[in-house]
């Protein structure tokens, strides 16, 4: 304790401390609300009731102050018990307030304006307005949490979209690696549409389109959306990264589609097909299928539908595919099609949040500048296998192997334009025996060209029209063939 002067005094508590302060409040609130008055008449009630309907016990007491006019002042406080046969009421009055309990086999109503409870409560379900538990607070469709932040072990947040499909908002790795179709080789546009020349991962099937992205369409946007209907659709072949008897969602943004300057629709459909290989010939062994409702068209908004399956049991990942088939049912005809992009595929029941990364498209497509790129690894070495419709790779393919290009009866690497294609240097045509540099365009060198020969009248070596200087049937001298060899003339 600490005082002012140089003598302590003796210690005594706060009244506060050691009495009920609200009781002394409410007697000295009504002993003034009271005071005017010079007649108090109290009327008391007990009684305690039991008949057909049940047992009610009543203690009620009124008082009403009376003055020298005609006012007066009414006090009136009770308790009330019954015991039904549907239930127990119990009541307590003070004034104009009022508590009760109401129970019943059903439910339990508390009408009282607070309640406490000192214990610790285990609650199944609880229904509330709002809660405010000091650092978290909940009202009505909001939560707020502490500076702090909020820390959760093993849990999972969802997110719920208009059309009540959940979503979970933490990251998954998604398992389709041309999610966004970034990685297809866009051709001559038409109107709307690019046509595809070059697919990587998506089978193409018919003949489905990329949305030219800056034609306005008055529609939400998507990154690279393909049109597709029940003609032109498109296939992904998985074969790793799955695990056998375990459960994955695949997820795909649908939205309408313009033809011919019209807003159309169709039901888009995913398809889910297991099998194994026989030699070069797919066999399916258990189809997943299932078809949505069109995407609308007149809010021109992105829907996102999910199906979730479970790898069989004896799917082997070293003989065996999954192949997943998005497309719409509608044919081009009929003014039916839809568009598709955002492709996911994630472990477990539920999607995750997809990321609509516009910069990794545009890296991927070409559209964004690098000021350098680095072919291959630690050993120099990139392999690209085309054409090959089982399981891709990449390898090192020997020290101071750069590139390497790859097809099963023919490779080349193609040069185009605006215009399409204008050249290409490479095996152009199936078992073709030459290698061969094709273009529209006249050929320049720079640099001095060495060969041991060559043919200026575009057929085979050793054929008419070509020429070498070496070693003959007359010793060391120039050579040319116009239908035999013999000594050049000079």
């Amino acid at each position: 304790m600490l005082q002012i002067g140089d003598k302590p005094s003796s210690f005594q508590e706060n009244p506060v401390d050691i009495v009920d302060k609200d009781k002394i409040m409410e007697e000295l609130a009504d002993k003034i609300a009271t005071e005017k008055y010079n007649q108090k008449i109290t009327e008391l009630e007990r009684g305690i009731t039991a008949n057909q309907d049940g047992v009610s016990i009543v203690s009620k007491k009124h008082e009403t102050f009376v003055g020298e006019t005609f006012d007066a002042y009414v006090k009136e406080t009770g308790s009330k018990l019954k015991v039904l046969d549907e239930g127990i009421l119990a009541q307590v009055k003070k004034g104009d307030i009022i508590a009760a309990l109401n129970m019943s086999a059903e439910q339990i109503t508390i009408d009282v304006s607070k309640l406490a409870i000192n214990a610790d409560t285990v609650v199944k379900w609880l229904t509330a307005k709002g809660i405010n538990a000091d650092v978290i607070k909940i009202s009505g469709d909001k939560v707020t949490i502490d500076k702090n932040g909020i820390t959760a072990k093993m849990a999972d947040f969802l997110y719920e979209d208009d059309n009540g499909q959940k979503f979970s908002v933490i990251p998954r790795k998604n398992l389709i690696v041309d999610h966004c179709f970034a990685h297809i080789t866009k051709g001559y546009q038409n109107a709307q549409f690019f046509n595809i020349q070059y697919s990587p991962f998506w089978e193409i099937h018919g003949s489905p389109a990329v949305e030219n992205s800056i034609v306005e369409t008055g529609m939400e946007g998507m990154i690279n959306a393909m049109r597709i209907n029940g003609e032109d659709w498109i296939r992904y072949k998985h074969f790793r990264d799955v695990q056998p008897s375990k459960k994955y969602t695949i997820s795909a943004h649908f939205r309408a589609a313009i033809l011919s300057g019209k807003r159309v629709t169709a039901e888009p459909t995913i398809r889910v097909k297991f099998g194994t290989w026989q030699g070069d010939n797919p066999v399916d062994k258990q189809i997943f299928e299932k078809k949505f409702s069109a995407p609308k068209i007149a809010d021109g908004k992105i829907v996102r539908y999910t199906v979730t399956f479970t790898v069989p049991q004896d799917y082997n990942m070293s003989n065996g595919y999954i192949f997943f088939d998005i497309f719409g049912y509608g044919q081009v005809a009929y003014g039916q099609s839809c568009m598709v992009s955002g492709v996911q595929l994630v472990e477990g029941e539920l999607p995750c949040i997809y990321n609509w990364d516009l910069s990794y498209a545009q890296a991927i497509g070409g559209e964004t500048p690098f000021s350098g790129f680095t072919l291959g690894t630690v050993d120099n070495a990139f392999l690209f296998e085309n054409n090959r419709n089982k399981i891709p790779f990449i390898t090192a393919a020997g020290d101071g192997h750069a590139l390497e290009v790859k097809g099963v009866s023919h490779s080349f690497m193609s040069f185009t334009d605006q215009n399409g294609r204008f050249g290409y240097i490479g095996h152009g045509s199936p078992n073709d025996n030459r290698f061969r540099v094709s273009t529209r365009n006249n050929v320049s060198f720079d640099k001095y060209i060495e060969a041991p020969g060559i043919n200026m009248g575009g057929g085979a070596f050793h054929g008419p029209g070509s020429m070498y200087y070496g070693e003959g049937f007359q010793g060391i001298n120039w050579y040319i063939n116009e239908g035999g060899w013999r000594i050049a003339s000079i």
